[in-house]
């Protein structure tokens, strides 16, 4: 190598000396070249300079670091002109950097030359400068620096409420903030309803995003600078409910298995729900089913020949929240007459050997509590038909013997007459000699109050089922008595608002004759997430690596990997974490999900999306799609109005993103300039910061500029997120955006675009003052160009009684999964089909026909229809029948053009049903705006007979979060309370279902006036919140008083109190100020109307013109007691208005309706002669005024309800106390109060 570089010098050297040789012929060169070769090679030292003239010329070109040229020069100052001492200065451009120190005078020079050079300066006790200039060599320049400002801190405090009341003490929440200038709060994640943020007052608009375990996400947005006391955050009750349909089939046949019961269970064997029997389809369908792992069992009758049989473990989650339902089915085994099937024990006395009756004996099958006996005179417990592929045990327990287990028991065949002995020992409670002990299950929420009606579990340390199960009492106890010496630990658990809690105790030693407590502490329970990875045509990418990571600690939670399928394991977490994911795979950019609010004891997959990394150029955004759940990556077929949708963007880096990244995403045309003219509005954000702030405007000259900052939670024109520093990668956002009223066609846009700062350059996707635009049309499906062939399908009965409205049918691929998605027949019924084809193709098709092929057995279809010619563009519209003939789980029906043409067919499922069909009406069809409501269900069969257990589901329309629901009475009657207000024009759908029966829809809206907003529960009247207080007066122009507090309010103030219309008390004062702290005593007198009398209480704050309700107060009339007793004097008046006294309630109790019971019966009475006078010579005034049987009946009859809207009326009776009953069948139409009052025509008076 050595000798090769010689070679190529000494070649170079030759030609330079050949070079002067021709030039010495002309000019002497060698007289100046010699002298330099005897100290230095003149070859080295010219070679030297012609490359440094090369170098210098080209960075003069460039622009670059001024060669042969004068430095500039740099003062550094303050705002007066003063230097700056040690002031450093950095210098860069296109990659050359270069920092400088300024002198003593603040000055210095610099060779640094070119346009758009990046500056930064920065000094001690001054702001820190940025930005850009242009320095020309041997000009002067002055870098000014500004005071450092004191950075000032506010304390904001958040209160977070449902409804008025403040959330539960132990509440999980995490809240994420951004400003709309200077830095933003660090994230929390804290318990309890009151958080205090502190917030840099230059922090401009604060906007926060709350999650709260149990509840939905919210956002609130607040002027730092003016925001005084707390702010209050309404937040609503997330309802996790899902439907789930069980089909129980025989396991080798697979034919439908009718009349099996249903039972929901959790681990354990803990009973969770009851479903109806399956149906002649083997089908029973399970409502409201909370989220949560569980199995199914299907229970056979005895006679039926089959074992028990259940499900493996599955979850109820997202999917079915938004609309779907599991189906899981179950498969039961005949059973042999000869092969073993039961149990059969006889239980004896250790000691006398003689039978032991009453012993509790309950049958463990496989880890799961099933069923229980108890032993009869002879000690004899007998179990059936169980299955030889378990494994079973009996614990048995009884008040004088200590607990037993017997374990593994072998099946005998069902004719097996001789019982297998067990011994029990009888339990010595107290030493000495003591053989058993006792525990004690003491069940507590977070905050430290007892938990009623909980399921607690005991369990011992040596077998893995619970020796006892139960639930707590009002005081939050289960006690487990008798148990032998050991180890043990509880577990219990309850579902609270559709989340589960649970938790367990620690290990205890119990001893012999103690009582041993095993104290649980329930928490909202875990969750768990799995991870799908796929590429950006949805492929699933195997080994892909994992990482679970907190977004609010930025901790990495957990590592996995996925398989073959592209899924990962299942990892759990605590509810109240906010993971995001981030998968990495060698060839993809690690790809960065949207934080995952986590689903109490279910388990959410998240699809994560890999790109290739050779597919990335530089940073940018990607628009991924519209979708109907993001959980599942559903697109929907078309944009309708009143639904949400999630639009799933990326932001996009190949090299590290170096200061900064923001996205934007507008929503509307650019002519609708705010929210409230859009027709799609944004609803929220989410990414793995969730950094964003929403604007009610946009800025038209400037895409990132914040405008009117909007909480959202009634729709946003922009989202503009900040990302901060970025690695490289793929970065998921997300925007629900809303679709108000629409017309078919109409244009609903998308913009979205985004910025980052690298290398001290502003880079702008697509450019600065540009965005990306997507356009969907309402009503049109989801494609572009040649979008193929769209089929419409709806679906009526014939006679227009089991649904009332033509209803859309699904439409499904072949080999799709069809689970919650197929329309439900009733046999025998004629259905009409209104088919709409529409060829958004651009070729014509002659001759076509419309083909039906299904199971005829099962589903009837008609003959082909003749279609003719469809045009490019044109509809093909009209109407078939069909009919189902058999019950069946589900039938396919094939709708085929028959074209040749792919895509020229559809798919619709049905199940069959030979049950009767729901009918369901609501009344009143019309709710009132932003308040709560009542509105009464009444479900029924075809007949006109109300069902009772029907259960009553409403939903926002277009949506699948349930906001309300109920269950009917025996009348089939369901009061249903709405509890949060909705703005005029909110639309509802009300459900009915019922195992058996096929489900009834029915439409509900909101219309009216707007009334006062809630908002303060800080006044309080007696100590209480008004909504739970009263007082009471005992008679006409009575007198009562109440203290009404500012108790806590924080302000000064305005307090009206008024009475209902209808009501004729008077109230003093009616109007006056309190200072916070302050109270006030309040008189009211009772005129002559018996009865509850409501009295509003507003309150406006100090220097506001916006009205508050803060409660109703109960002013409860009645007549005096008699001596004695809690009976009324009927001296007053003889006509007797009272409702049926509960257990334990006081006289007032009479005159209390509470009406948000679904029933109440009040009784109407008469006590007077009815048309006779009163004799003053009888010995018992008192008894005469009742009626007497020896006078007329007609009478003595109270006459007809005179105006009894909202009740229906039985007929006046000729008994000893005459007497109508009333029912509610109504809610009640403006506030939620009334007066029954009754005329008494002899004396006059009410």
């Amino acid at each position: 190598m050595l000798e090769s570089l010689k070679e190529i010098y000494y070649s170079f050297e030759d030609k330079y000396y050949g070079l002067m040789d021709k030039a010495n012929d002309t000019v002497p060169v060698y007289s100046v070249i010699d002298p330099i070769d005897k100290v230095f090679p003149s070859f080295v030292l010219f070679t030297l300079i012609i490359a440094g003239a090369t170098i210098g010329l080209f960075l003069m070109l460039s622009g670059g670091i001024g060669f042969l040229s004068p430095p500039a020069n740099f003062l550094v100052a303050d705002t007066k002109g003063g230097p700056i001492a040690g002031a450093e200065v950095e210098f860069s451009l296109a990659g050359k950097k270069e920092t400088k120190l300024s002198n003593d005078f603040g000055e210095f020079q610099s060779g640094f030359a070119g346009r758009d050079v990046n500056v930064s300066a920065r000094h001690e006790g001054f702001a820190a400068f940025s930005g850009r200039m242009t320095i020309e060599p041997g000009k002067r320049y002055t870098i000014k620096l500004d005071p450092e400002r004191k950075v000032a801190f506010r304390q904001i405090e958040f209160e977070l409420a449902e409804q008025g009341r403040a959330i539960p003490d132990g509440t999980g929440v995490s809240m994420e903030f951004s400003c709309t200038s200077g830095a933003a709060p660090q994230p929390l994640s804290r318990r309890g309803s009151i958080h205090s943020v502190p917030v840099q007052s230059t922090c401009g608009t604060l906007s926060a995003a709350i999650s709260a375990i149990g509840f939905e996400d919210a956002r609130a947005t607040v002027n730092v600078a003016s925001q005084s006391g707390r702010v209050i955050v309404g937040l609503s009750r997330k309802q996790q409910y899902g439907s789930l349909r069980a089909i129980v089939q025989d396991a080798d046949s697979g034919e439908p298995i009718e009349g099996a019961g249903i039972l929901l269970k959790r681990e354990g064997g803990v009973l969770v729900m009851r479903g109806d029997s399956t149906d002649g389809s083997g089908i029973a369908v399970l409502e409201s089913v909370p989220a949560g792992s569980y199995f199914l069992e299907a229970v056979p009758a005895q006679e039926m020949g089959y074992a028990t049989g259940r499900s493996e473990l599955f979850s109820i989650g997202i999917a079915e929240f938004s609309g779907g339902m599991k189906t899981v089915s179950i498969g039961l085994k005949k059973l042999s007459p000869t092969e073993p099937t039961k149990i059969l024990l006889r239980i004896i006395d250790s000691a006398s050997k003689g039978p032991v009756q009453g012993v509790d004996a309950v049958l463990i099958e496989s880890g799961m509590q099933e069923s229980q006996a108890a032993s009869d005179k002879d000690g004899l417990v007998e179990f059936v038909n169980l299955s030889g592929q378990r494994s079973h045990s009996v614990v048995l327990s009884h008040a004088d013997y200590v607990t037993k287990v017997v374990a593994d028991l072998n099946l005998v065949p069902e004719a097996e007459s001789s019982p297998e002995d067990i011994e029990v020992v009888k339990a010595v409670k107290s030493n000495p000699g003591a053989n058993s002990g006792n525990a004690r299950i003491n069940v507590s929420e977070y905050a430290g109050g007892a938990v009623e009606n909980a399921d607690a579990m005991f369990f011992s340390v040596l077998y893995d089922f619970p020796l006892a199960a139960g639930k707590t009492g009002s005081s939050g106890l289960f006690d487990v008595n008798n148990l032998p010496q050991g180890d043990y630990f509880a577990k219990a658990s309850k579902t609270i608002n559709s989340a589960l809690y649970d938790g367990n105790s620690v290990q205890k030693r119990l001893e012999a004759g103690t009582l041993a407590e095993y104290p649980v502490v329930l928490t909202v329970s875990n969750g768990k997430l799995l991870a799908k990875a796929v590429d950006p045509e949805g492929k699933p990418i195997a080994d892909a690596n994992i990482d679970f990571v907190d977004s609010i600690s930025m901790e990495i939670l957990a590592k996995t990997k996925t398989d073959s399928r592209g899924l990962s394991s299942a990892v759990e977490f605590a509810a109240n974490r906010r993971p995001y994911l981030v998968a990495r795979k060698s060839g993809f950019l690690p790809s960065f999900s949207a934080s995952q609010q986590l689903v109490p004891s279910a388990t959410k997959q998240v699809v994560i999306t890999l790109w290739p990394a050779a597919a990335i150029e530089g940073f940018g955004v990607k628009y991924d799609g519209i979708y109907e759940s993001i959980t599942d990556l559903r697109a929907p077929r078309r944009i309708e109005a009143g639904k949400q949708y999630f639009i799933r963007l990326f932001i996009v880096s190949k090299g590290d993103v170096a200061e900064s990244a923001k996205a934007v995403v507008r929503t509307g045309l650019e002519s609708e300039a705010n929210a409230g003219a859009s027709k799609i509005a944004a609803m929220g954000f989410s990414s793995m910061v969730n950094s964003a702030v929403l604007s009610a405007c946009y800025d038209a000259h400037d895409n990132y500029k914040e405008c009117q900052p909007t909480d959202g939670n009634s729709g946003a024109k922009q989202v503009v997120a900040s990302f901060g520093r970025l690695a490289e990668g793929t970065y998921e956002f997300i925007v629900p955006v809303g679709i108000k009223a629409v017309q078919e066609g109409d244009p609903l846009e998308i913009r979205y675009g985004a910025f980052a700062s690298i290398g001290g350059s502003g880079v702008f996707r697509p450019a600065e003052n540009e965005l990306y635009l997507v356009t969907y049309y309402a009503g049109k499906a989801l494609c572009t160009n040649d979008c193929g062939i769209e089929f419409r399908f709806s679906i009526q009965d014939e006679p227009a009684q089991i649904l009332p409205h033509e209803k859309e049918i699904a439409m499904h691929d072949k080999g799709t999964n069809w689970e919650g998605r197929q329309e439900n027949l009733l046999k025998d019924v004629i259905y009409n089909i209104d088919f709409n084809i529409y060829n958004d193709t651009r070729d014509q098709f002659e001759n076509a026909g419309l083909f039906f092929m299904a199971d005829q057995e099962k589903l009837q279809v008609p003959e082909p229809l003749n279609m003719g010619r469809i045009e490019a563009g044109t509809r093909k519209q009209g109407t078939f029948q069909i009919t189902p003939k058999a019950t069946a789980a589900s039938v396919e029906m094939d709708v085929n053009l028959n074209i040749g043409r792919k895509g020229d067919s559809a798919l619709l499922m049905f199940g069959i049903s030979a049950k009767d069909q729901l009918m369901l009406s609501v009344e009143p069809k019309v709710l009132r705006p932003d308040s709560p409501n009542y509105f009464v269900a009444q479900v029924s069969r075809q007949g006109g007979a109300g069902i009772a257990g029907a259960v009553v589901s409403v939903y926002q329309k277009g949506t699948a979060t349930l906001i309300a629901g109920g269950t009917t009475n025996s009348d089939g009657k369901a009061l249903v309370y709405i509890p949060q207000g909705y703005a005029d024009g909110t639309a509802f759908d009300v459900n009915a279902a019922k195992a058996g029966y096929l489900t009834a829809t029915a439409g509900l809206r909101v219309a009216g006036q707007q009334s006062i907003p809630s908002g303060f529960d800080c006044i309080t009247t007696n100590g209480g919140y008004p909504d739970d207080s009263s007082i009471k007066i005992e008679k006409r122009l009575g007198t009562a008083q109440f203290t009404l507090k500012n108790d806590g309010c924080n302000r000064e103030l305005g307090i009206s109190l008024s009475r209902h219309s209808l009501s004729d008390i008077s109230i003093s004062p009616a109007s006056l100020t309190l200072a916070d702290g302050q109270e006030a005593t309040v008189s009211v007198t009772s005129g002559n109307e018996y009865g509850v009398h409501p009295i509003f209480i507003t309150v406006r704050p100090t220097g506001s013109s916006q009205d508050y309700a803060a409660g109703i107060l109960r002013a409860i009339i009645t007549a005096p007691p008699a001596a004695g007793g809690d009976k009324t004097e009927t001296t007053d008046t003889c006509i007797y208005v009272e409702r049926l006294r509960q257990a334990g309630e006081g006289i007032e109790g009479k005159f209390t309706l509470p009406f948000r019971n679904r029933n109440e019966t009040v009784y109407v009475i008469n006590k007077c002669y009815s048309g006779v006078a009163d004799d003053e010579n009888s010995a018992n005034p008192a008894g005469q005024r009742l009626p007497r049987n020896d006078i007329d009946s007609q009478q003595r009859k109270i006459a007809d309800i005179v105006d009894a809207t909202g009740f229906s009326a039985s007929s006046g009776k000729p008994e000893s106390i005459s007497e109508y009953n009333l029912f509610r069948t109504e809610p009640l139409s403006g506030d939620p109060f009334f007066l029954i009052a009754a005329e008494d025509y002899v004396k006059g008076g009410n």
